[in-house]
Order: structure tokens, then sequence, then C-alpha cells
């Protein structure tokens, strides 16, 4: 039978090990004004966060007109499949309620699908974060022209717009703009939102990926919303955001800026930075972090806050 996950990250841990030693990690908590030393399992992380919702028909119609709506037309026929696995763990439980099956039975099919519904969208969270191993991996290997290779560019950039959507402020801001019924349909719509902008941008011509490496006495610093668009405050007259900049810190000393401007001959960069450019990039960090802020030791983070 499979293993019941409670604790639920929005935030990969495995990233977070960059700036962890033996497991422990240094996080201001911004609504508490509060310093603290904790492991990894404790951070960015809320009970069952990806639990399934249950949708009665009219919510599974509305929600099935929004996956369509939504998807970019190449990723329309994923996005429903997905839809269709979503919203299969509550007929699954009707078909087990009218089952003729003894009731030994049952009840261990009924365990398998309550896991369903408390796993499945951590499970492909998972799936997703394989695709960020060879992005991650450049900490090391500085071996950024992995890029070049089409595949390897698609599950990287699947990957930063799935961990640019998972999180608890993502969700909490696209939210706003619905009604307390769809709520329900974040998991659904996060999963379309996602494989959508991966598909828009990474096939883009103005693709531009900048390495920074940090060789300054300043880290970097990351946050409970990892991946950051840097031209999020530039809005149109509806207060909606249309341009991208996405910032992904990798490591106290490597940082990942990708841009759409035009592309440049060489799309694939690396460079060093100044302490001024650190300190820039670290305040947005600290701004734009919905409750955790993480760091290497204690004094890269006292140097944000009060």
């Amino acid at each position: 039978m499979s293993e019941l996950k409670k604790r639920q990250h929005y935030v990969w841990r495995h990233y977070l090990k960059s700036w962890a030693d033996d497991d422990q990690i240094w996080a201001f908590l911004k609504d508490q004004k509060k310093l603290i030393r904790s492991n990894l399992m404790g951070v960015a992380q809320e009970r069952y966060f990806y639990q399934l919702e249950e949708f009665d028909k009219e919510e599974e119609k509305l929600l099935y007109k929004l996956v369509v709506h939504m998807s970019h037309p190449s990723v329309k026929e994923l996005n429903l499949d997905f839809f269709r696995l979503y919203t299969s763990h509550y007929k699954l439980n009707e078909q087990l309620k009218n089952s003729p099956i003894n009731s030994e039975a049952k009840a261990i099919l009924q365990k398998e699908i309550d896991i369903l519904e408390k796993n499945l969208m951590e499970d492909v969270h998972s799936k997703m974060e394989a695709s960020g191993n060879l992005l991650l991996s450049v900490i090391d290997s500085k071996n950024y022209r992995f890029l070049e290779d089409e595949q390897a560019l698609y599950e990287t950039m699947l990957y930063l717009f799935f961990q640019y959507v998972r999180t608890k402020k993502m969700k909490k801001q696209v939210l706003e703009g619905f009604t307390s019924t769809e709520h329900k349909f974040w998991n659904v719509i996060s999963h379309v939102m996602a494989t959508t902008l991966c598909r828009i941008y990474s096939f883009s011509k103005d693709l531009n990926f900048t390495f920074l490496e940090n060789s300054t006495d300043i880290r970097f610093l990351t946050c409970d919303q990892p991946v950051l668009n840097l031209l999020a405050d530039m809005v149109d007259e509806t207060g909606s955001t249309n341009e991208i900049e996405l910032y992904y810190p990798l490591s106290p000393t490597l940082a990942l800026r990708i841009s759409f401007t035009a592309r440049a001959e060489n799309w694939i960069i690396a460079r060093h930075i100044d302490d001024n450019e650190v300190d820039y990039l670290n305040k947005i960090v600290a701004r734009e972090a919905h409750t955790y802020v993480f760091a290497e030791h204690k004094n890269d983070i006292s140097a944000y806050f009060e």
C-alpha cells in the first residue's frame, strides 16, 4: 500500500539544500518578524497542501471550460487528461460504494483512494522536480550549455514554471480574482498555467539565459516564492502584468535570470556580478517572499530585516 504524505512542500526541499547545513536552514518568518533555525521538513510546507477537491456536476463543467480556455492549443489535451485524472477520485469512491465486493476488500480499496486524493498532486510535483535536476547540477558543474539541447531546455522551463505557480503566494494572488467556489479549482488551474506558460516561453525566439556568478561577501537569498518575475510591477491599465523576466537563485553563489528581449547571438551566458546587484536582487526576494526568506547564514538575512 502506498504511503500517505502528510507534509506537502510548496518549495522543493532538495532545492533548499543549497542554503542548508546538515538539513538545517536559516529562515525569517515575515509575518512574525522572527528569525529561526529549522530543519527542511519544517518550512514551506502545509498539511495536505495539494489534497484533491470534490466537485459537483456544475463545478466540473465550469472547470472543464476553464481548462480549455486557459490552455495553449498544443497542451490542451495534456491538460484535459490531467483534469480527468484529478476528478477521478470521487468517481472511484462512488463506484466503490456500489460495488458488490466484500467489506474487507472495500476497506483496502478505500484507503488507496484516500491516498490518491491526498498524494496525487504531491506526486505530480515530485515528477516536475525531477525535471530540474539538470539545472541544479550547474551549481557544481558550471555546464550552462546543456540548455542548447531542446529537450533539456523544455524540461528546465517546465520545472521553472511549475516552481513559479505552485507556491502559497501564487495561489493567494491568482485566487483573488476567483469566486469562493472557484478556489477549489486551484490545483488544476495551476497545472494549466504552468504547462501553458512553458509552451509559450520555451519556444520564444527572444529567450536569453544569464547565469549570475556571485563571489562577493553578500550571498544570494531565496524564499518561498523562489521563481520571481522581476517585471511584475510593470502593469497595464487593468492592473495585469504583461511582461516577464524570471529570476531564480540556485545557491548562495549562483542565480539565473531569464529574459525575453531580442535573442542575443550568445543567448546563454555567465557573468560575475558586484555586491550592488546582489543586494538589489536580495531586496526583491525579501519583498516578494510570502512567509519565508531563506539564507545560508544568519547574518545574510539580518541585513534585510530590522
